[in-house]
């Protein structure tokens, strides 16, 4: 090849195919260079011929290690020469000598070669790889290399041996071909292709909950929401249903609240703003009073009801026009309560009675991570485990509970304004239906007295009498009473 020069002289190149090819295969393996990186091209005389590797303007890149700023002294460790350290010339006589004491006390610590790192015996631990039930053992065919190459095989596969960090293994099932690949200074790198092998491995391999496209994600959250197993529940609930299942993405909670919005059958069911959640024109006018439940059994005041709304509530958004077939849809919605966590004891009851969370049909249709590392003899143990445990769970469970409760006291007590009374205080007393001047009609006054007060009880009870000493019967809450100016 021949082409004009700066000066106006035609210089000449001479080149082979095989160099060419040479070339080409060097320049694959060479780093790019800085694109800020000039060159002064200096053109040669006409009679002047050069290969085609001496036109290359790559160069071997040199490693530049920083030196240190004061003079060392070799330090022996070992025995064996070469087995040294250095240490700075500028220290002290008294702090020499205590550095030198602190190495040679750690002289464990140092390694000269792969053999002096033997790391953690495969007695103590070793790690397996989660292989798919499904995959199939890869046989790979035998590929020969050249003499070079096959030496710096040999040459590394050694090494290894040499150190214990690999072992001979005789009809392996998933060989992995090694890849050479050359440095810039000219050695060989040897390299493993894993390909087959990452093929074969679960894509979650480690037990983190993780969704990764937004398809996946859409899928879980409709399957949790409305599927089989779906209860139509908030955001928060259904967020912390989805972590349950072993399913985890960043914006977990902002979709959720979004398909909660775009639900038809929430919405439609919805509670209307400003308004109670149920109908009280009908006790207003026949006249109804709610009676709590006794004193003997307080805890059980408005449990069943509450219970009953969820599931009511849930029923309608399932139907929809087809009311008539709620026997049918009703041991699904049950059993999706049954699997829901509830807020005041942050469990499922399916976890409270047997002590571990079920499968869901989501973790069929997306496989969960513990389908995935099922074991049946561990599966079992576990069961096991977790029986012996439940009465922790449910203890854990009770403390939830309580704290609930607190919280709720605790708000409500926010807007209760104190009223005490002290013994020989006047007092009004609030007067029933009962109590009033009929006579009086509409035109009756609300409170009756005065009477004083002679005793105080706990919860805001007193005991009144009449001015001229009379006891009043039973005792009066601080609620039915205020104070009486004179």
């Amino acid at each position: 090849m021949k082409f004009p020069g700066h000066d106006g002289k035609i210089i000449s190149v001479k080149a082979n195919s095989k160099a060419a090819q040479q070339c080409y295969e060097e320049s694959l393996k060479v780093a790019p260079l800085d694109k800020q990186c000039k060159y002064n091209l200096t053109p040669a005389a006409p009679t002047d011929h050069r290969e085609i590797t001496d036109l290359d303007p790559r160069s071997d890149a040199q490693n530049e290690h920083p030196s240190p700023v004061d003079e060392l002294d070799d330090l022996q460790i070992r025995k064996l020469p070469g087995q040294t350290t250095k240490i700075s010339k500028r220290l002290t006589r008294e702090l020499r000598q205590q550095l030198e004491a602190e190495i040679l006390r750690n002289a464990d610590l140092f390694a000269w070669s792969s053999a002096n790192m033997p790391g953690i015996s495969v007695d103590l631990i070793c790690h397996k790889l989660a292989i798919h039930k499904e995959a199939k053992p890869v046989a790979q065919r035998k590929r020969k290399v050249d003499g070079e190459r096959r030496e710096a095989i040999v040459t590394e596969t050694q090494k290894l041996l040499n150190a214990g960090f690999i072992r001979e293994v005789r009809y392996t099932t998933w060989l992995a071909n090694v890849v050479l690949v050359k440095k810039n200074s000219g050695k060989w790198r040897m390299c493993v292709d894993y390909t087959d092998l990452n093929k074969a491995c679960p894509k979650d391999s480690y037990p983190l909950p993780s969704i990764d496209r937004s398809n996946l994600a859409a899928y879980v959250i409709k399957e949790i929401h409305q599927g089989i197993c779906g209860m139509h529940s908030g955001a928060r609930s259904m967020a912390a249903r989805v972590l349950r299942a072993g399913y985890y993405w960043p914006t977990l909670k902002s979709d959720c609240q979004s398909h909660l919005q775009k639900c038809k059958e929430c919405q439609q069911f919805g509670n209307a703003h400003r308004q109670p959640p149920e109908n009280l024109h009908q006790m207003i006018e026949l006249g109804i009073k709610h009676l709590s439940t006794l004193v003997e059994h307080p805890q059980t005041n408005g449990q069943a009801e509450a219970a009953n709304k969820v599931i009511l509530k849930e029923l309608k958004k399932r139907l929809g026009s087809a009311k008539g077939q709620w026997p049918e849809e009703l041991p699904s919605i049950l059993w999706a309560y049954h699997i829901t966590p509830q807020s005041t004891t942050q469990e499922t009851p399916y976890r409270l009675t047997y002590g571990t969370d079920t499968t869901i049909l989501i973790e069929v249709g997306q496989i969960s991570h513990r389908r995935q590392t099922f074991n049946d003899e561990q599966n079992a143990q576990e069961l096991e485990a977790d029986l012996d445990l439940v009465d922790e769970l449910r203890e854990k469970a009770q403390i939830h509970e309580e704290a609930c409760k607190l919280r709720a006291s605790r708000r409500y007590n926010t807007r209760v304004r104190p009223r005490a009374f002290r013994a020989g205080d006047l007092v009004w007393r609030l007067l029933g239906e009962a109590r009033k001047d009929t006579s009086d009609g509409k035109r009756a006054p609300p409170w009756g007295g005065p009477f004083r007060v002679t005793k105080g009880l706990k919860n805001g009870a007193y005991r009144l009498e009449e001015l001229n000493g009379k006891p009043i019967p039973r005792t009066w809450n601080a609620t039915h009473l205020k104070v009486y100016y004179s």
